[in-house]
């Protein structure tokens, strides 16, 4: 079964690698996914890998991310305790308000922080999105919180909603691809006015109380120390593997609509000043002790890693340190592709290979429901 949920463009995105992830994990495991008694992604991203299994019958998923947008958008897949006649009439109301917007109504105050912040409006008149879509996002994000505050809409409602609020974010940002830098011209899709896609909704999972979804926000080192993921027979692990691509700061706009924390931030850019410099998977120095420390701490049945052939690490370094952590079983599957490009103008098309380990830990798992 294909995935058919659309993806934002995306470091590290794994939509075109899908096949080969599914494919992977039956010749390596002998099941299909629909028999897989737990996945858990502590690195996931948008979640599209979850939401590939989801779709071929995976019922237990984990998912965790450190940046908050990746958070909101990975953890709702499913309608379970989604009222969706609800929050389909919020979302039309929501569009409705959006379209009457003029530019009379655009208010330059504190509240609205992308408008003063991210708009030619503000002092810095920095070109992140047209004025009135600017307004609009602090508008309806505003709205979002109002509503959870009042108790209209409960989390999974609002982090659904968060959801859609951040995928039409993306498609009116003015941008090449990423939130490093924002284009000196408005390109066409950004003109575009900032429209709530009620049609995402007929994409997620209808409810259904025998599908599990988890859902944290952390460290994935910290999560380690409280969970070691026993409860889930495949771990994937999907970290930042490239040393000049940090999500905090390529996609710091994000973060903030969906934090909505009025930051201070800096510079041409307006990036947060909370953004760290580089994650530990990606240092030279720091790689090799991080990995030891969640490869050590996971006790699940099975382990996944995809990395890649412009990693920090190389592909006999990864092997000797799943196995000098208690992983046995070692094999590598390999695919030829091409990888993102933050820049279309200025990036080549290059070819990387894309790595899959897989690993058996030695371990005897205390849970005794992992086949």
């Amino acid at each position: 079964m294909n995935c058919i949920f659309p993806s934002f463009n995306y470091i590290g995105s794994k939509m075109k690698l899908l096949n080969f992830i599914e494919t992977c994990i039956k010749k390596y495991t002998g099941k299909e996914l629909k028999q897989i008694n737990g996945f858990a992604d502590p690195f996931s991203g948008t979640g599209i890998v979850d939401y590939y299994l989801l779709k071929n019958g995976c019922k237990k998923i984990f998912v965790n991310d450190i940046q908050h947008y990746a958070y909101i958008v990975s953890s709702v897949w499913c309608l379970n305790d989604v009222d969706i006649i609800k929050i389909r009439d919020l979302i039309n109301n929501i569009n409705t308000l959006n379209n009457g917007i003029t530019s009379d109504d655009i208010e330059m105050n504190d509240e609205n922080f992308i408008t003063n912040n991210y708009t030619e409006l503000g002092d810095a008149q920095r070109m992140y999105f047209t004025v009135e879509n600017g307004y609009k996002i602090d508008k309806t994000r505003q709205n979002l919180q109002k509503l959870k505050q009042t108790g209209i809409i409960n989390t999974k409602e609002f982090n659904l909603l968060l959801k859609i609020l951040l995928y039409a974010v993306a498609k009116v940002s003015n941008i090449a691809s990423v939130y490093g830098a924002y284009l000196k011209y408005y390109k066409t899709s950004s003109l575009k006015p900032l429209t709530l896609d009620i049609t995402l909704l007929d994409k997620l999972l209808k409810a259904d109380k025998t599908i599990n979804i988890m859902s944290t926000n952390t460290n994935v080192i910290n999560l380690l120390e409280t969970n070691d993921l026993s409860n889930y027979e495949i771990v994937y692990i999907d970290p930042p593997y490239v040393s000049n691509r940090n999500y905090d700061s390529n996609y710091h706009i994000l973060e903030t609509i969906s934090k909505y924390d009025h930051p201070e931030i800096r510079g041409k850019t307006g990036i947060r000043n909370d953004t760290t410099t580089k994650s530990t998977f990606c240092s030279k120095r720091d790689a090799y002790d991080s990995f030891k420390i969640i490869f050590e701490r996971i006790k699940s049945k099975y382990i996944f890693l995809s990395y890649s052939s412009e990693s920090i690490l190389s592909k006999e370094e990864m092997t000797n340190l799943l196995e000098s952590t208690g992983y046995k079983d070692i094999q590598i599957f390999e695919k030829e592709y091409t990888r993102f490009r933050s820049n279309s103008l200025t990036d080549p098309d290059q070819t990387v290979t894309e790595y899959l380990f897989c690993g058996k830990n030695t371990f005897k798992n205390k849970n005794k429901n992992i086949a």
